[in-house]
Order: structure tokens, then C-alpha cells, then sequence
């Protein structure tokens, strides 16, 4: 929950963290040869060169056996400060306190390091420009990223969304502590209830949903990303049978630890103030690899907008020589547990291929909740070759970049599609769709419904960025082969 969502921006921060020892060491070195000069009036033994590259090259000499020291900063922070946990470094005042003390005693032993080997005032000044340049910068980063989820934490999109389990006491008291708190990016559902009088009623603001034999209902119907347990449960087969649900449709299970006798040897054990919760994971979410993934999508999309810039030019004009309309297509997708997005395309349809779609539901030649014809008459002569040619999909890396979608995932769905979803079949929403998936190498349009999903749960399943690679990499061989292209 919280957590994972913390330790994934803590990977963001480290990389700044990075980025900003080398913007330090590129700025103490000559600074704080600069300053030594001054302070003994001496200035031009400090400037051996006419250009401003030679002189900072010539500083950046003087002090090269800094730069191994400095790289160890952002993991003594990691190890011995909050510095990276997000959600107990909410303020200027929380991240000052948590970073202060770190860089008093780094800078005293580095100080104490290089003071003894080789005490001058050069090397001494170094370390104080340093270690102020490098606190400065990693106060700046933190104060970027709490800025950022300050903003978009409780976003819809960004927000957890838990559905609860029980209304009694505990229930309600988990609820508040989670509605009152900003820094936990968690939003309540609501409440699902043991008593069938309360079904439609609102506790502290909160709807109860139905009874827990609704379960399965809600969790297609509605957007749930967790299912806390905050009630006893008097029979084990009815708590299973909750943990076997939400293995199906690969959202979270959770409980509160106060359920539980005894020691437990649950996976992931998170603490929330007075709340401590025992979370039971069904999809494979290890944030430094989602970290890598994300990093990735966003390498590969930006370069290959900035490549394909001449398409973005040559096949919209070529579309709406085609065909009247725009040239592109934005059509309502489902992402991740349900969230709704607009997906880009190429136009490859007549402009009201919508409105068209409900007179061709008879012609529909694939099974399940899917529409497909090979022969759609909505399909241009333009269309038809950038289908052919998956060009239509390039506009998909916008979605890519921004974060909507990733580069490989399940294809996402539309709404009408997920409606008829049985409950094994929305796990495949339980991770971010993407352009292309193991249905796209497996034949697309050739293969049946079942199996499509089939696919999409084996991805999930054995999800690793390694997977990934072999996707991508197959994928443009289907590509050119054209095979399952409709």
C-alpha cells in the first residue's frame, strides 16, 4: 500500500540524489578554489587559463579524490535517516531535521579524513563547500518530490483505493485515521457489512456497499486497488474465500493485525500510527524493478517521439486527405484496477465509427465481450494500411510517457468490455496496460477470448523486465511479419 508507493519514489530520489553530488562536486571544486584565492589576495594563481572550460577543468583536478567520498552519501542517508521515506518527511521543518544531523557528522568525518592526510586550507574549505552544496541539493530534491505528491497524491488516479470490511469500531476508527491524514494517499471506498440493514447507509461519510457475499460485485463494478479485513470473521472458510476473491482479481488483501493471535508470518507487515496492518500481496509489485520499468518507458517513448517526428507530420495529413475528421482517435480505456483514461490513436475509421458499431454487433467474429471483423466496413483505405502496420498504435507512447500506459502490459479494454468481465478476467487490470503484451506475439486476433486472458494472467504471474525485453523484441518481428494484423 503506502509504503510500496514510498519505497518507489525513494528510488527517484536516490538517482537525483545522484545527479546532484556530481552538480555539487562540479560547483564546490572551483568555488571553493575561488574562495581560498580571495582570502589570500592571490586570485590569479587560481585562474591558469584563459577559458572558463580550462579553469574549471583545472579546479575539477584539484580535488578528483573528493569525488569516491561524496558518492557515499546517498547511502549513509538511505541507511541511517528517514530521508527517504516520503511519508514521514512531509515539511521543510521534517526534512531539515531528518537531513541535518546526517550531514553535520558526514562532514565532520569527512573533515577529519582528509584534514589529517593532508591538512591545508584548500581541502578543508572543500569539504565545507561540498558538504553545504550537497545538503542544500538534497533538501531541494525532497522538497521537489513532497511538493509533487502534496499535488497529485490525492488524485484519483494516484490514490489508493481501499474497500473495508465490517463497520464496527475498528472499521470506522481505520477509516477516519485514513480520510484525516494527507500524507497517506489512500481513499475509502467504502464499507462492506455483515448486517443487511445497513446496506445504503453512509457511516462518518462512508457508503456501505453491500454485505461480504457482495464482494465479488463490487470488486468489478468499482474501482478497488485493496480489501482491508477490519472485523472477525467467524468462519476461517469465509475469510479464505475473501483472500481466494482478491487472488482473483489481484488487488490487494489485508487485515488488521489485531485479528491475529499470535505471530504471524505474513509478507508484508505495515504500521499506520495506532494501525498495524498485515498485508497479503497477489501481484508481483517490487518497486525497484517498477522503478527500472518506468524509467525505461519513459527512455524509450521520449526517443522514439523525438525519431518518428516526421510521422507525427506525414500520416495525420495523409488521414485527412483520406478521410474527413481528425487524425487522431481518443477512446475511453480501463487501466489499472479500473481507472479510466483516453487511449490516442491513429484514425483509422470513418469519423462516426461509434455510432456505426451497434449495427455491426451481429457480424462480430470473435468470442467474448471483444468486437472484431476482419472485413469492419467503418475501416478507410488509409486505415487499413496503418493497421496492417500497427502504425495506428504509434501515438500510444504519449500515453506511455505520461504514464497512462506502459511500453508491455495487457491491452487495455474498454468500459463496455470490462462490464462483462467475470471476475478471474479483471486481474488482468490489476497491473498497467501497455501497447503490446504476450496476446500481441501469440497471433492477436487469431487467438479466442479465453485464452487472450489466459495470457494476460500468465504475464501478470511471471511478470520480470527480462519478460519484458522478449516481448518488445518479438513484438517487432510480429510487426514486420504483419502476423494477426487486422
Amino acid at each position: 500500500m503506502i509504503k510500496e508507493e514510498d519505497r518507489y519514489y525513494s528510488y527517484f530520489i536516490l538517482t537525483f540524489d545522484y545527479i546532484s553530488i556530481f552538480l555539487a562536486y562540479a560547483i564546490a571544486s572551483p568555488l571553493s578554489g575561488w574562495v581560498v584565492a580571495l582570502a589570500r589576495r592571490d586570485v590569479l594563481t587560481w585562474f591558469p587559463a584563459t577559458s572558463l572550460t580550462e579553469v574549471l577543468l583545472f579546479h575539477w583536478s584539484q580535488y578528483h579524490d573528493f569525488l569516491l567520498p561524496m558518492l557515499l552519501f546517498p547511502l549513509i542517508a538511505l541507511k541511517f535517516s528517514d530521508s527517504y521515506s516520503l511519508t514521514k518527511i512531509y515539511t521543510l521543518r521534517e526534512i531539515l531535521k531528518e537531513t541535518s544531523l546526517l550531514f553535520l557528522i558526514s562532514g565532520a568525518l569527512l573533515s577529519a579524513f582528509f584534514v589529517t592526510n593532508a591538512p591545508n586550507l584548500e581541502k578543508l574549505t572543500m569539504v565545507v563547500m561540498v558538504v553545504l552544496v550537497v545538503w542544500v541539493l538534497f533538501v531541494c530534491n525532497r522538497l521537489i518530490f513532497t511538493t509533487y505528491l502534496k499535488m497529485y497524491s490525492r488524485q484519483p488516479d494516484v490514490l489508493n483505493h481501499l474497500l473495508i470490511i465490517g463497520t464496527g469500531r475498528m472499521a470506522v476508527q481505520t477509516a477516519l485515521a485514513f480520510s484525516s491524514n494527507q500524507g497517506w494517499p489512500i481513499s475509502i471506498v467504502g464499507f462492506l457489512s455483515n448486517a443487511p440493514g445497513d446496506v445504503g447507509k453512509t457511516i462518518e461519510g462512508f457508503p456501505v456497499l453491500g454485505v461480504i457475499d457482495d464482494l465479488p460485485k463490487v470488486l468489478t463494478s468499482t474501482i478497488v486497488d485493496s480489501v482491508l479485513v477490519s472485523e472477525t470473521i467467524r468462519e476461517v472458510a469465509a475469510m479464505r474465500q475473501i483472500a481466494e476473491l482478491c487472488s482473483l482479481a489481484g488487488v490487494d488483501f489485508t487485515m488488521n493485525s489485531s485479528l491475529v493471535t499470535g505471530k504471524t508470518n505474513a509478507p508484508f507487515v505495515e504500521k499506520y500510527g495506532q494501525t498495524t496492518l498485515v498485508v497479503y500481496k497477489f501481484v508481483n509489485r517490487a518497486p525497484f524493478k517498477l522503478f527500472l520499468k518506468r524509467l525505461f518507458d519513459l527512455a524509450v517513448s521520449a526517443a522514439l517521439i523525438v525519431f518518428l517526428l516526421p510521422f507525427w507530420i506525414i500520416i495525420p495529413a495523409m488521414i485527412r486527405i483520406d478521410s474527413p475528421g481528425p487524425s487522431f482517435f481518443a477512446q475511453e480505456r480501463v487501466g489499472k484496477n479500473g481507472r479510466r483514461f483516453k487511449m490516442l490513436k491513429f484514425r483509422s475509421m470513418v469519423q462516426d465509427a461509434e455510432r456505426l458499431r451497434a449495427s455491426l454487433d451481429q457480424l462480430n467474429e470473435m468470442d467474448g465481450p471483444v468486437f472484431k471483423i476482419k472485413a469492419d466496413p467503418r475501416i478507410t483505405k488509409m486505415g487499413h494500411f496503418i493497421r496492417k502496420t500497427s502504425i495506428d498504435e504509434l501515438p500510444q507512447l504519449f500515453n506511455v510517457f505520461i504514464g497512462d500506459m506502459s511500453l508491455v502490459g495487457p491491452r487495455p479494454p474498454v468500459p463496455s468490455e470490462v462490464a462483462q468481465y467475470g471476475l478471474w478476467q479483471k486481474k488482468r487490470l490489476s497491473v498497467k496496460p501497455g501497447i503490446t503484451c504476450l496476446w500481441q506475439i501469440s497471433g492477436r486476433n487469431e487467438i479466442k477470448f479465453n485464452e487472450w486472458m489466459r495470457l494476460d494472467r500468465q504475464y501478470i504471474d511471471n511478470w520480470s523486465l527480462v519478460l519484458d525485453l522478449k516481448i518488445l523484441f518479438k513484438t517487432a518481428f510480429v510487426v514486420f511479419s504483419r502476423k494477426g494484423a487486422e
